[in-house]
């Protein structure tokens, strides 16, 4: 705490305004509360759809949050936070590790983690043929106890537990869990772990095949009842379990007719953190760079985030945690959030469970949306993987490439 008071006074700002870019409109209600206790240094928000791409145009912008900053190509336009991390600074000790590593994507730390996701998995308790492990459900928990509650009149699925199908997201988080690691290797390119892939999509495969019946079947559920949402057949108890980020968790909780309850998806020794982190850093071309470290001091502190988890609660802001997910600061996830939630006590999952993608392209919501994850329905549905993961993700390249060139 005590850097900010010396970067904040004895007239070193003048009144003209740190810019904020962002895509992120729950943002205004942290600007809000920083300009009202600060008399020297101004905070202005601007919304932008595509933040990051004031790191390649000089647009004004001194300090950015968005999930797209992790990049190499992003990393090198960003300033170091390094100083930051220093004694009357921020602690190292209270970011969550693997988090605070994936800001630093050549090995120098140009960006904070705000806030993060997890993939949730939501049931009702009662409908479970084994006790759940206390935080997370692992696969194999998932894939064993929803066959168990499959069942089939005249060759037909009427009740089906899970499937990897329903939830285009799953696929992709279950070959993470698998140990494909897709990350960035160089500028925009995306590698993985090609034997680690190749089991996961024949464990996928073999899964829909062999305990859910094959695609046929498969279709003929979801054709004849996926048309509701899914927390309608979870109390219909068509369904046993289905996928939602933890930014919905608590809303979707409240919404069940049900007693309905929740874990995390796991694999067999990790808890999946969500691929778009919310990140924060400031610009090389900023020329407020004291006052863009000054505004990052103010909001990395345990105080403040508590005091934003409050003021949202008072002013019914809508809005899960810390921008829509769990914090980056331990402190404020261990001890702050079962205070407002308290569904959550007890179910926070410990820095060492914790599996961080990445680090990732700044592409990479279309290239999941538009190659991977249709490549991984088409080699789940099929009898083989098919062979062309590399050459859809070089077309994919070269098409972006063509359109950013207009």
């Amino acid at each position: 705490m005590g850097l900010l008071p010396a970067l904040t006074g004895c007239g070193l700002f003048t009144r003209r305004p740190l810019v904020l870019c962002t895509d992120r409109p729950e943002l205004a209600s942290f600007v809000e509360q920083f300009n009202a206790r600060q008399s020297d240094l101004r905070v202005h928000l601007r919304y932008q759809q595509a933040p990051e791409e004031a790191l390649h145009r000089n647009q004004g912008v001194d300090l950015l949050i968005s999930t797209r900053l992790a990049g190499s190509g992003e990393a090198r336009a960003l300033e170091s936070l390094e100083d930051l991390l220093r004694p009357n600074g921020l602690n190292r000790e209270d970011f969550y590790a693997p988090l605070l590593a994936a800001g630093a994507p050549e090995r120098r730390q140009v960006l904070l983690p705000l806030s993060f996701c997890l993939p949730a998995v939501l049931f009702l308790p009662y409908n479970l043929a084994e006790t759940p492990p206390n935080l997370a459900i692992p696969l194999d928990f998932l894939r064993r106890n929803g066959g168990q509650y499959n069942q089939r009149v005249r060759d037909a699925l009427v009740r089906e537990g899970f499937s990897p199908l329903w939830d285009p997201a799953f696929l992709l988080a279950a070959a993470q869990l698998g140990g494909a690691r897709f990350h960035e290797e160089s500028a925009g390119s995306v590698q993985w772990n090609d034997p680690a892939l190749e089991e996961s999509i024949a464990y996928l495969r073999d899964w829909v095949q062999t305990t859910n019946g094959g695609t046929q079947a498969e279709r003929a559920f979801a054709d004849r009842y996926l048309y509701l949402p899914p927390g309608r057949l979870l109390d219909e108890k068509r369904i046993q379990f289905y996928l939602l980020r933890s930014c919905d968790l608590l809303r979707a909780l409240e919404e069940q007719k049900e007693e309905a309850d929740f874990r995390w998806l796991a694999g067999p020794e990790k808890v999946l953190v969500g691929d778009e982190v919310l990140f924060a850093g400031i610009p090389r071309s900023s020329r407020r760079k004291a006052q863009a470290r000054a505004f990052l001091l103010w909001l990395f502190q345990g105080e403040t985030q508590t005091r934003l988890l409050e003021i949202g609660r008072r002013q019914r802001l809508g809005v899960f945690g810390i921008a829509g997910g769990f914090s980056g600061l331990k402190s404020v996830n261990e001890l702050a959030f079962p205070q407002y939630y308290p569904r959550l006590i007890g179910r926070i999952p410990p820095e060492e469970l914790l599996q961080v993608p990445g680090p990732l392209p700044q592409a990479w919501p279309e290239i999941k949306a538009q190659v991977l994850i249709p490549w991984l329905r088409e080699a789940v549905n099929g009898p083989s993987t098919p062979a062309d993961l590399e050459e859809r993700l070089k077309a994919a390249r070269s098409a972006r490439s063509r359109k950013q060139a207009f």
